[in-house]
């Protein structure tokens, strides 16, 4: 008898276990949709059970307008711009290309616009040329209290590969879905002329079904956000150097923000502005840029803005191109600290406190120089 009981006893703690695990996953996906549906990443990992379309319908509470009037070199006068961003905080830190916000300081009037309809100032925190990417913040609501910024947002990430199915998420059409077609060393021109060749960056191609690209935000299945990319980036060919005939798209990737953001929205709440002066103080190419840079200039008709830089008499770039050599090439001297590094010079490491790092890519360079702090030694060489 007592045995019975027992058994009888374990099955309903067993049962009451089980219902209280249901109950909680319930209660938590409650919380995440409705009571607190901020974080799309957390509301996505909680309920995976959503169709890619509703995944992507999501996608754009995070999506931003931002609008705004900066100079045009094309135009040779100020122009009225939109572009799109995405929010990754919930009090409203805006990610952007940079060069789509490159001739824009805080001086003009920025507005940032919710898929939701809120409307917000935006100021800007950091462009980074070196990343094309720019980050902005909300501010200034009606009410004038910014801690009642509440805006959905995704999370960053730096995992990608072949194969992984994206959404592209715009404001201006259903959201196209696809996969990841290749995953690294594709180059970009902006519409300003400007180039960018990242060598994480990927391509990208739409499933049949998706008859139209517009452009806008990348993002996994997991709510993370990929990259930014163009209605008109459609990848060239390298090897003919004509556009690729199955269209693949490129995507900027956005994981390189993971080196500044924290930094930058630190400074911000701490009523400081960020600045890494070693990163501004570098302009130059590795290797792999400098043989894109040159193929891309031939395509657009020499309309890069570093395109004359490749052919400036340097005997010593055509041999650091020809030779396949690591590091990165100073297209201008590097002054700091009382010390010079000349134009022409070529980086291959870099020391900070004692500890070295070598510099294969420019983007080794880059993350390693944001996140020097005052007071390190950083030696160069």
């Amino acid at each position: 008898m007592r045995e019975n009981n027992g058994k009888k006893k374990l099955v309903w703690i067993i049962l009451f276990s089980i219902i209280t695990i249901i109950t909680c996953y319930f209660f938590i996906v409650v919380y995440f949709h409705f009571i607190s549906p901020y974080d799309i990443s957390l509301k996505i990992a909680f309920w995976p059970f959503s169709s890619e379309n509703q995944i992507g319908q999501m996608y754009k509470d995070a999506v931003v307008k931002v609008s705004f009037e900066a100079y045009s070199e094309e135009a040779a006068e100020d122009v009225a711009k939109t572009a799109q961003g995405v929010n990754i905080k919930k009090d409203g830190f805006v990610l952007m290309p940079y060069s789509e916000i490159q001739n824009c300081t805080n001086e003009d009037k920025i507005k940032i616009t919710t898929y939701s309809g809120g409307v917000y100032n935006g100021k800007i925190l950091y462009k980074s040329r070196e990343f094309n990417l720019a980050l902005l913040k909300c501010e200034n609501t009606e009410n004038g209290n910014k801690n009642e910024i509440k805006i959905p947002f995704v999370n960053l990430t730096s995992s990608y590969a072949k194969d992984q199915r994206v959404v592209v998420s715009s404001w201006n059409s259903s959201s196209p879905r696809g996969k990841i077609s290749d995953d690294g060393g594709y180059s970009y021109v902006s519409p300003e002329g400007y180039f960018y060749s990242i060598e994480d960056g990927f391509l990208i191609a739409l499933d049949a079904t998706s008859t139209a690209f517009p452009g806008g935000a990348v993002f996994d299945k997991g709510a993370h956000l990929l990259g930014f990319s163009y209605s008109d980036t459609i990848a060239y060919d390298s090897s003919s150097s004509v556009l690729s005939e199955d269209k693949k798209h490129f995507v900027m990737p956005t994981y390189l923000a993971m080196a500044f953001v924290d930094e930058v929205i630190d400074a911000y709440k701490n009523e400081k502005e960020y600045e890494n002066k070693y990163v501004d103080a570098f302009i130059g190419v590795d290797s792999t840029e400098a043989r894109e840079l040159a193929k891309v200039s031939r395509l657009e008709g020499g309309q890069i803005s570093y395109h004359d830089k490749l052919y400036e008499n340097s005997e010593d770039l055509q041999d650091f191109v020809s030779n396949h050599i690591d590091g990165v090439f100073l297209f201008e001297k590097f002054s700091k600290d009382e010390k010079t590094i000349p134009q022409n010079a070529i980086i291959t490491s870099i020391v900070v406190n004692d500890e070295a790092f070598q510099i294969e890519e420019r983007i080794d360079l880059y993350i390693i120089l944001h996140s020097v702090e005052a007071g390190d030694v950083v030696k160069i060489k």
